[in-house]
Protein backbone atom coordinates (compact mmCIF):
# COMPACT_ATOMS: atom_id res chain seq x y z
CA UNK A 1 0.00 0.00 0.00
CA UNK A 2 2.83 2.38 0.88
CA UNK A 3 4.47 1.76 -2.54
CA UNK A 4 1.23 2.69 -4.33
CA UNK A 5 0.98 5.92 -2.31
CA UNK A 6 4.60 6.89 -3.17
CA UNK A 7 4.03 6.20 -6.88
CA UNK A 8 0.89 8.37 -6.86
CA UNK A 9 2.71 11.14 -5.00
CA UNK A 10 5.65 11.07 -7.48
CA UNK A 11 3.26 11.19 -10.44
CA UNK A 12 1.34 14.13 -8.93
CA UNK A 13 4.59 15.93 -8.12
CA UNK A 14 5.88 15.45 -11.68
CA UNK A 15 2.87 17.45 -12.95
CA UNK A 16 4.05 20.40 -10.86
CA UNK A 17 7.69 20.26 -11.90
CA UNK A 18 9.07 21.96 -14.97
CA UNK A 19 11.82 19.96 -16.60
CA UNK A 20 13.95 21.31 -19.42
CA UNK A 21 13.67 19.21 -22.56
CA UNK A 22 17.12 20.33 -23.79
CA UNK A 23 19.78 22.94 -23.19
CA UNK A 24 18.68 26.47 -23.95
CA UNK A 25 18.22 29.99 -22.76
CA UNK A 26 15.05 31.07 -20.98
CA UNK A 27 13.96 34.33 -22.55
CA UNK A 28 10.64 34.90 -20.77
CA UNK A 29 8.63 33.47 -17.86
CA UNK A 30 4.93 33.63 -17.15
CA UNK A 31 4.21 36.21 -14.39
CA UNK A 32 2.25 33.64 -12.37
CA UNK A 33 5.21 31.27 -12.45
CA UNK A 34 7.50 34.09 -11.31
CA UNK A 35 5.16 34.56 -8.35
CA UNK A 36 5.40 30.83 -7.58
CA UNK A 37 1.95 29.84 -8.86
CA UNK A 38 1.61 27.00 -11.34
CA UNK A 39 -1.15 27.37 -13.95
CA UNK A 40 -1.57 24.13 -15.93
CA UNK A 41 -2.04 24.69 -19.65
CA UNK A 42 -0.58 28.19 -19.77
CA UNK A 43 2.60 29.15 -21.62
CA UNK A 44 4.98 29.07 -18.67
CA UNK A 45 8.42 29.46 -20.20
CA UNK A 46 9.60 30.80 -23.51
CA UNK A 47 12.85 29.12 -24.46
CA UNK A 48 15.25 29.48 -27.31
CA UNK A 49 17.10 26.21 -27.57
CA UNK A 50 20.78 26.14 -28.11
CA UNK A 51 24.04 25.22 -26.51
CA UNK A 52 25.10 28.73 -25.51
CA UNK A 53 27.68 28.95 -28.29
CA UNK A 54 27.70 31.46 -31.12
CA UNK A 55 28.67 30.59 -34.70
CA UNK A 56 30.06 32.84 -37.41
CA UNK A 57 31.24 32.40 -40.97
CA UNK A 58 35.02 32.35 -41.06
CA UNK A 59 36.38 35.34 -42.96
CA UNK A 60 39.05 34.57 -45.53
CA UNK A 61 42.60 35.59 -44.76
CA UNK A 62 42.28 35.81 -40.98
CA UNK A 63 43.94 33.43 -38.52
CA UNK A 64 41.87 32.30 -35.55
CA UNK A 65 43.11 30.01 -32.80
CA UNK A 66 41.15 28.04 -30.23
CA UNK A 67 41.30 29.96 -26.97
CA UNK A 68 41.62 33.45 -28.51
CA UNK A 69 39.27 35.94 -26.80
CA UNK A 70 37.42 38.66 -28.73
CA UNK A 71 35.04 41.43 -27.74
CA UNK A 72 31.60 41.40 -29.35
CA UNK A 73 28.78 43.91 -29.03
CA UNK A 74 25.01 43.47 -28.95
CA UNK A 75 22.72 46.43 -28.33
CA UNK A 76 25.73 48.57 -27.33
CA UNK A 77 26.75 46.11 -24.60
CA UNK A 78 30.16 44.45 -24.86
CA UNK A 79 30.75 40.75 -24.22
CA UNK A 80 33.86 38.58 -24.26
CA UNK A 81 33.72 35.49 -26.48
CA UNK A 82 36.40 32.80 -26.73
CA UNK A 83 37.10 30.78 -29.88
CA UNK A 84 35.98 27.20 -29.17
CA UNK A 85 36.24 25.62 -32.66
CA UNK A 86 37.81 26.65 -35.96
CA UNK A 87 37.33 25.02 -39.36
CA UNK A 88 37.60 26.17 -42.97
CA UNK A 89 34.08 27.63 -43.09
CA UNK A 90 32.99 28.57 -39.58
CA UNK A 91 34.02 29.70 -36.14
CA UNK A 92 32.35 28.69 -32.89
CA UNK A 93 32.62 31.04 -29.92
CA UNK A 94 31.74 30.31 -26.30
CA UNK A 95 30.89 33.07 -23.85
CA UNK A 96 33.47 34.27 -21.34
CA UNK A 97 31.31 37.10 -19.97
CA UNK A 98 28.00 36.77 -18.19
CA UNK A 99 25.53 36.41 -21.07
CA UNK A 100 22.30 36.57 -19.06
CA UNK A 101 21.38 39.86 -20.77
CA UNK A 102 21.19 38.26 -24.25
CA UNK A 103 19.70 35.20 -25.89
CA UNK A 104 21.35 32.61 -28.14
CA UNK A 105 19.35 34.05 -31.03
CA UNK A 106 20.75 37.57 -30.65
CA UNK A 107 23.14 38.77 -33.34
CA UNK A 108 26.53 40.07 -32.26
CA UNK A 109 28.83 42.44 -34.04
CA UNK A 110 32.55 41.80 -33.85
CA UNK A 111 35.35 43.72 -35.48
CA UNK A 112 38.60 41.81 -35.84
CA UNK A 113 41.57 44.00 -36.66
CA UNK A 114 44.70 42.76 -38.32
CA UNK A 115 48.13 44.24 -37.80
CA UNK A 116 49.18 46.69 -40.51
CA UNK A 117 51.40 45.24 -43.21
CA UNK A 118 54.24 47.56 -44.12
CA UNK A 119 56.29 47.65 -47.32
CA UNK A 120 53.97 45.18 -49.04
CA UNK A 121 53.81 44.46 -52.75
CA UNK A 122 50.25 43.82 -53.83
CA UNK A 123 48.18 43.44 -57.00
CA UNK A 124 44.51 43.16 -57.83
CA UNK A 125 43.33 39.69 -56.84
CA UNK A 126 42.12 39.02 -60.41
CA UNK A 127 45.73 39.32 -61.64
CA UNK A 128 46.80 36.26 -59.59
CA UNK A 129 46.31 32.87 -61.26
CA UNK A 130 46.80 29.37 -59.88
CA UNK A 131 48.06 26.20 -61.53
CA UNK A 132 48.81 22.96 -59.70
CA UNK A 133 48.85 24.73 -56.34
CA UNK A 134 51.33 27.39 -57.49
CA UNK A 135 50.58 31.03 -58.22
CA UNK A 136 51.62 33.27 -61.09
CA UNK A 137 50.93 36.67 -62.63
CA UNK A 138 51.40 37.92 -66.17
CA UNK A 139 53.82 40.74 -66.92
CA UNK A 140 54.95 42.28 -70.21
CA UNK A 141 58.50 41.71 -71.39
CA UNK A 142 60.62 44.38 -73.14
CA UNK A 143 59.00 43.47 -76.50
CA UNK A 144 55.46 43.83 -75.14
CA UNK A 145 54.76 40.09 -74.96
CA UNK A 146 52.95 38.61 -72.00
CA UNK A 147 54.93 36.22 -69.81
CA UNK A 148 54.02 34.26 -66.68
CA UNK A 149 56.01 34.99 -63.52
CA UNK A 150 55.79 32.51 -60.64
CA UNK A 151 55.07 34.22 -57.34
CA UNK A 152 54.30 33.43 -53.72
CA UNK A 153 50.88 34.81 -52.85
CA UNK A 154 50.08 35.99 -49.36
CA UNK A 155 46.82 37.10 -47.78
CA UNK A 156 43.93 38.58 -49.68
CA UNK A 157 42.87 42.00 -48.40
CA UNK A 158 39.69 43.27 -50.00
CA UNK A 159 40.19 43.22 -53.78
CA UNK A 160 43.97 42.89 -53.52
CA UNK A 161 46.40 40.01 -53.01
CA UNK A 162 49.72 40.47 -51.22
CA UNK A 163 52.72 39.12 -53.12
CA UNK A 164 55.47 37.82 -50.83
CA UNK A 165 57.97 36.70 -53.53
CA UNK A 166 58.41 37.11 -57.28
CA UNK A 167 57.54 40.78 -57.77
CA UNK A 168 59.07 43.99 -56.57
CA UNK A 169 57.60 47.43 -56.08
CA UNK A 170 56.90 49.12 -59.41
CA UNK A 171 56.50 45.88 -61.42
CA UNK A 172 53.44 46.03 -63.67
CA UNK A 173 51.13 43.07 -64.13
CA UNK A 174 48.57 42.32 -66.82
CA UNK A 175 44.98 41.64 -65.75
CA UNK A 176 43.97 39.79 -68.92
Amino acid sequence: MRSLYLDEAKEKLSRYQITASEDGTITAMNNSLLAGVFEPGSNLITEISGNGNYEADRPEGYDFNVGDVYTATASDIEFELKVKEVDDKKLVFEPVSDMSAVSDAQIFSMEVTRPAIENAVYVQKDAVHEKDGRYFVYTLDENGYRQAIWISAGDQVGDYRIITEGLKSGDEVVLQ
